[in-house]
């Protein structure tokens, strides 16, 4: 007997902001420095939180097109509130992990096992 197909992890379509190491989902964002602000520090900061914004937006759109059944999730999603709540935690859940700093801009990124992914919203993507 045949064991049931499972469907794969799509590739996401902004390369360079994910990377895959085992379970876990790593997640770039960026942003530039706003340099009106008055020190380096106060920069940094909000620099480095526009980045992790940018992150879980990106985290939210690849989890949007996580492919279930016939549909997407973000389809689903749009139909079913508590869904939609679910992949709301799921995304500002996520880790963040790495800081890094250039002179004009900050990335950030996060993280978020792949094995919960799939627990929290009723996939089996391998």
């Amino acid at each position: 007997m045949l064991a049931p197909v499972h469907q794969r992890w799509p590739i996401p379509s902004e390369e360079g902001h994910f990377l895959v190491s085992g379970d876990i989902l790593q997640v770039t964002g960026v942003a530039r420095l706003d340099m009106s602000l008055l020190t380096d520090t106060q920069r940094r900061s909000d620099g480095r939180d526009r980045a992790l914004l940018d992150a879980c937006r990106r985290l939210r759109d690849y989890l949007d097109e996580l492919p279930k059944n016939d549909r997407t999730i973000g389809e689903y999603a749009a139909l079913d509130p508590v869904l939609r709540k679910k992949l709301d935690a799921l995304v500002y859940s996520a880790r963040p992990s790495l800081t890094r700093f250039t002179e004009d801009s900050a990335a950030a990124s996060v993280e978020i096992e792949r094995s919960r992914i799939n627990e929290d919203l009723g996939t089996d993507l391998r």
